[in-house]
């Protein structure tokens, strides 16, 4: 009987030490990671924690690249030259004082070739996109910069919402597109080869214009000394106001609304020009092309002219002593105004409205 009790008493801890040995399987489903290594804590299948962190920032917002926004101080910059290949400008005001870039398009730009010059008063950006499309990029120019502003641009398209004042302006474009709503300096200089403008308006005291297989289209077209030389393009002004200097070769000239004095040149292009008032003297000359000009009956002026191989027509031809080729007579109202017409082989066409 004594020995019965000792044997279950040794079978009962037998037991008991098993039951106290055997991990649990709560405590077990808590610890899957357990005995891993610490790199191997935690991870999802493919993914590692640098991938997970890139996920979630993509997941917010899209990551630019770094040269995505470039900002520039203006403090003591007198001149700023922009030289752009490949891009669609749009160029704004901004009421803050740094000139601000900004590379619209989420594209990388690390292969666009690019040099930046600051020195002590002049900046100078270019920017050659190397990509096959076009890429946008949005200029922002603070209204208080008042100095020269030079865009030198190639396979481009600009478009200028607001209205730009500066003390000067050039744009000089190569292959290019630009769309200026209002535009006012003391002195401008437009370049366009293989390219067109269009503008509401561009008023200079001092306007220089040179087209090159290209056209200039504006509802407004002020200066106070206006020299235009056309080859193989198109000037268009529905409203001119100034002392014009206007020259073409191969290429039209067309003008409404003229109020102020001109000087007129054809080589083989075509000049039609619509006076509304007449300050100083005009000048036609016609070498191998066409002049005609439209004047007001209230308007008196001296008529002076001189033919070789052209032609010179009028409509108040009663009112001129013609001999050999020479034109003269005073027309209208009594003036001091004198209008001279050189024809060489072209022609030149004057009439009354």
């Amino acid at each position: 009987m004594k020995k019965q009790k000792i044997l279950f008493l040794l079978v009962g801890l037998v037991l008991l030490s098993a039951c106290s040995d055997k991990p649990s399987q709560t405590k077990h489903k808590l610890s899957t990671d357990e005995g891993k290594p610490s790199h191997q804590l935690n991870k999802e299948p493919g993914v590692n924690r640098s991938q997970k962190k890139e996920k979630t920032l993509d997941s917010k917002e899209k990551k630019l690249p770094d040269n995505h926004l470039e900002l520039f101080e203006l403090d003591d910059i007198k001149k700023i030259k922009l030289s752009y290949t490949g891009f669609n400008i749009s160029l704004k005001t901004t009421d803050k004082a740094q000139l601000t870039v900004n590379l619209s398009s989420h594209e990388e730009a690390n292969n666009d070739e690019k040099t930046t010059k600051q020195m002590s008063s002049m900046l100078e950006l270019n920017r050659k996109n190397t990509a096959k499309d076009k890429k946008d990029v949005t200029i922002y120019l603070p209204k208080s910069y008042k100095g020269l502003l030079l865009l030198d641009l190639h396979n481009s398209n600009l478009d200028i919402e607001d209205q730009l004042s500066f003390s000067n302006f050039k744009l000089w474009t190569d292959n290019s597109n630009v769309i200026v709503k209002n535009l006012k300096a003391e002195e401008t200089d437009l370049v366009l080869t293989n390219s067109n403008l269009e503008s509401d308006s561009i008023s200079s005291d001092k306007l220089n214009i040179e087209v090159q297989k290209g056209s200039i289209r504006t509802s407004i077209l002020k200066g106070n000394n206006v020299t235009a030389n056309i080859s193989n393009g198109n000037l268009l002004a529905k409203k001119v106001n100034g002392k014009l200097d206007l020259a073409t070769r191969r290429g039209s000239i067309k003008l409404g609304d003229i109020e102020g004095s001109a000087k007129l040149v054809t080589e083989q292009g075509t000049i039609i020009g619509n006076f509304k008032k007449i300050d100083d003297n005009v000048e036609l000359i016609s070498h191998r092309g066409d002049i005609k000009l439209f004047i007001p009956k209230e308007i008196g002026f001296k008529l002076r002219g001189v033919t070789e191989k052209g032609t010179i027509e009028t409509d108040f031809n009663e009112q001129l002593d013609i001999k050999d080729g020479h034109y003269q007579g005073d027309i209208g109202p009594k003036s001091e105004i004198e209008i001279s017409a050189q024809v060489n082989e072209g022609g030149i066409e004057l009439k009354r409205n």
